[in-house]
């Protein structure tokens, strides 16, 4: 096995591929991180109009473009780019409550503003339990989204850089890898979308670790390894997380087969490095990963029906252009037309950063001829730069929808659910890895500077054919898109031949893939105006006053129901989180499939067609006996409501939207002696929307209520009147009634697996009533307190799990005897 360099850091395999020379450790330690600053530098040039202060990072304009901030900030154009709607309609809110449940001394396991109550630690992307998110909670969260995105795109560009040095490509590879993969297709476009260049960022760190345990072996390496997937697996995209554990299969079976002789690694050592990342990984982040598990089994997402359900979410043949010139089908910020999603199909590494990966694959091959040079790279990074090009096939094919993706169907368990156009993030990370594997073949030998020109003839003749071959398809000019896609291929190649393998042609190169990178992208994220972020206009800042008094839930619209006619999305669902308001509408991945269910029924009920089985809980309808069960007090419309007496005139009028207020809205909770018994939740639904059932006055329940046997009729007396239930207390994972019994204690709280209920200091069982929400049953007379406070299970579990996963790693990686030699 090739010896260790005595005094250079643990990642560098030999003196060769370290650049070291016969530098002391102190200057090679100095030239390590004066790489490292550069790359803090490139990262912070990318995002310098945030932090420096005059600008909030995301998407803010979009706000104008919707009710009620266009009415109070008009646009005066259409928005920078349109497409990272996510980040106000689900990240910035769901970072403002995070933010709100920590100062108020809570971790924010449960979301009370959206769905009438939803799991929020459950919901992967809230990423309660990743450390770097305490950021939100220590500054505005509008000022800690540039920062955490500059940490993000960092660890990015510094975990690639040491991934690749590890492999032998030298500083100048080094930094050519890392700058191509911050600035790659997937963090530019995801920047807006923070969990997924979260998660991202923590890839080549893993691959690192990995290889490290690989080539030397060692529990303490392995331990590494789990480690930082675990802290990946908290990031809040398991999507990504499962692609990456995908490419270290795919890598590892490579590399082991095609390791030197002299240090092949066994199957079952090869095995076992994985599982030990896989399961220790797992364990460290159980916290996050099991309440993920438990919510997705009761969501309303359902998998794909068939192994081959993947085929129409695959990218266009036609796409294969885009990998070398980007913007060829449009760009979204550019203001041009766009013929695919940008954002999901981008899988753009750098037209210099391909060209390189090419002659790094390009040199594998040995020339047999008598008296020909040796190979450029050393005998672990061919082996390396195999395996990652395999990474980067695979994961295209399957991207591009082929039968490839029944691999990753059959290895990673709940995949039926991903989309497999994302799988493209594995590409550009293998391709960004080449890339610097590259830059090292092309210094080291002449053989791999022609496979340079090589490749760069073939993009050229690619690129020639694409623009001609859809010519015109995004708005744009051939002339510039060949200009833009070829200066930096022929930028490359012409360093590489100009100064033949001097250390600075290394450096250039790397210069001249962050420019390519650095150049397209840095005009498609949004910096905006503070003042835009999140205003609180005239008619939200009466909402917000009237919720410090009472509570209760607002419906906001822009649809005319007697025309038909929308105007826009007027205070998108979860926008209402932003500012503490809650609302019984919602946006998210991940929720509840009863819930769902429950609402399509309001809307048949209400003879809507506009509701859909998706991502999104939002509705026109206002006159609804569910609605008013639900506390919608308050309503937002540009149009007047429904003329059935249910509605007052506007309770609001002034700047924004008039605001009505809805009389026959119930309170929060309330308890009624009169409930039905309905096993089956067909037959629950029946019962609720059947003519003459009273929400006010009944309930639906699963099993009769422990307790109140004697209470229970077929039907409340015509002149029944439900005693209201006040609420005294609340927060992110617990709410206080004052309610008066004896009586079921019925509420328009989502129901979930942990909520427990206590009266004084009795326990009281939490019962699922009308088919998704929670009620406790009171047999005391008089005015009882109860209190109900979530505590899941799956949180409990997987706290104890990653705790005794953490201490059993740190024993691991901290013992003497596991130190490396």
């Amino acid at each position: 096995m090739t010896p260790w360099v005595p005094h250079s850091p643990f990642w560098i395999h030999n003196t060769r591929m370290a650049d070291s020379g016969n530098a002391t450790p102190a200057r090679a330690r100095a030239a390590d991180a004066a790489c490292l600053a550069l790359l803090l530098a490139l990262a912070s040039s990318f995002l310098w109009p945030a932090l420096s202060g005059n600008k909030a990072f995301g998407p803010y304009d979009l706000l104008r473009h919707q009710y009620p901030w266009g009415l109070e900030h008009r646009a005066e154009g259409p928005p920078h780019n349109p497409e990272p709607q996510d980040f106000v309609h689900q990240f910035y809110p769901w970072r403002a409550h995070y933010a709100r449940s920590l100062r108020a001394g809570e971790a924010p396991l449960w979301n009370p503003h959206q769905f009438c109550g939803h799991p929020f630690a459950a919901n992967d992307q809230s990423a309660v339990f990743y450390p770097p998110n305490l950021i939100f909670a220590v500054m505005p969260v509008w000022r800690a989204f540039a920062w955490s995105a500059l940490l993000h795109l960092f660890l990015a560009g510094a975990f690639m850089f040491l991934f690749v040095r590890a492999l032998g490509a030298g500083r100048a590879g080094g930094l050519a890898a890392g700058a191509a993969f911050m600035l790659c297709g997937w963090f530019t476009v995801w920047l807006a979308h923070p969990a997924k260049i979260t998660a991202a960022a923590w890839a080549p760190l893993v691959f690192l670790c990995f290889e490290l345990a690989l080539r030397r072996g060692g529990v303490r390496r392995a331990a590494l390894c789990a480690a930082a997937f675990g802290i990946q697996l908290t990031a809040g995209f398991l999507q990504v997380s499962a692609y990456t554990f995908y490419g270290l299969i795919i890598y590892a079976a490579v590399r082991m087969a095609t390791a030197p002789a002299h240090s092949r690694v066994s199957l079952g050592r090869g095995a076992a490095h994985l599982a030990a990342a896989g399961l220790g990984g797992a364990g460290l982040a159980a916290v996050h990963v099991l309440p993920v598990l438990d919510l997705a089994r009761q969501a309303q997402r359902p998998a794909l029906e068939h192994a081959f359900g993947f085929f129409p979410q695959g990218l266009p043949v036609k796409h294969i252009a885009a990998l070398l010139i980007p913007d060829l089908f449009g760009n979204p910020a550019a203001g041009a037309a766009v013929r695919l999603n940008y954002t999901e199909s981008c899988a753009y590494a750098g037209a210099a950063a391909l060209v390189l990966a090419g002659a790094a694959l390009l040199s594998l091959k040995k020339d047999t001829r008598k008296g020909a040079p040796r190979l450029a790279l050393g005998t672990h990074a061919q082996s390396a730069a195999a395996a990652l090009g395999v990474v980067s096939a695979a994961a295209l094919l399957s991207a591009f929808g082929t039968p490839a993706h029944l691999a990753f169907y059959a290895i990673v368990p709940g995949a039926k659910t991903l989309t497999v156009n994302r799988m493209v993030f594995l590409h550009m990370f293998a391709a960004c890895a080449l890339a610097g594997l590259g830059v090292r073949a092309v210094l080291d030998s002449a053989r791999a500077r022609r496979m340079l020109l090589r490749a760069a003839a073939a993009a050229t003749v690619a690129a020639l054919a694409f623009v001609f071959a859809w010519p015109g398809q995004g708005g744009g000019q051939p002339a510039p898109l060949l200009a833009r896609a070829l200066i930096p291929v022929w930028g490359v190649a012409a360093a590489a031949f100009i100064l033949r393998g001097a250390r600075p042609a290394g450096l250039l190169a790397a210069a001249i893939v962050a420019m390519d990178l650095f150049l397209w992208g840095r005009g498609f994220n949004t910096f905006s105006d503070p003042a835009l972020v999140f205003p609180e206009t005239a008619d939200v800042a009466y909402l917000v006053q009237e919720s410090r008094t009472d509570t209760f839930r607002i419906q906001a619209t822009a649809h005319d129901a007697a025309t038909g006619r929308s105007s826009g999305p007027a205070l998108f669902p979860n926008t209402a989180t932003a500012y503490g308001l809650d609302d019984f509408r919602g946006y998210d991945s991940l929720y509840l499939e009863r819930y769902q269910d429950f609402m399509q029924r309001v809307h048949e009920s209400a003879a809507s067609t506009l509701f859909h089985r998706d991502t999104v809980v939002n509705t026109p309808v206002m006159a609804s006996p569910w609605l008013d069960f639900m506390n919608v007090r308050y309503a937002a419309s540009l149009y007047p409501p429904p003329a059935d007496g249910r509605y007052q005139g506007a309770h609001y009028r002034g700047r924004g939207m008039p605001v009505y207020r809805n009389r026959r809205a119930l309170p929060r909770a309330f308890t009624v002696r009169s409930w039905k018994v309905r096993k089956e939740d067909k037959a629950a639904l029946d019962e609720m929307f059947s003519p003459g059932f009273d929400p006010a006055r009944e309930a639906v329940v699963e099993a009769p209520p422990p307790g109140l046997p004697e209470l229970a009729g077929t039907a409340p007396p015509p002149d029944y009147a439900p005693a209201d239930a006040r609420v005294t207390g609340r927060g992110p994972n617990h709410i206080v009634f004052r309610a008066h019994g004896p009586g079921l204690l019925v509420t328009s709280e989502a129901w979930a697996p942990g909520w427990t209920a206590m009266n004084g200091g009795s326990p009281r069982p939490v019962l699922r009533a009308n088919y998704t929400f929670r009620a406790v049953p009171v047999p005391e007379h008089g005015w009882q307190t109860i209190t109900m406070r979530y505590t899941p299970a799956p949180v409990v579990a997987g706290l104890f799990v990653s705790l005794c996963a953490c201490a059993l790693l740190a024993a691991v990686v901290c013992a003497p005897g596991a130190r490396p030699r």
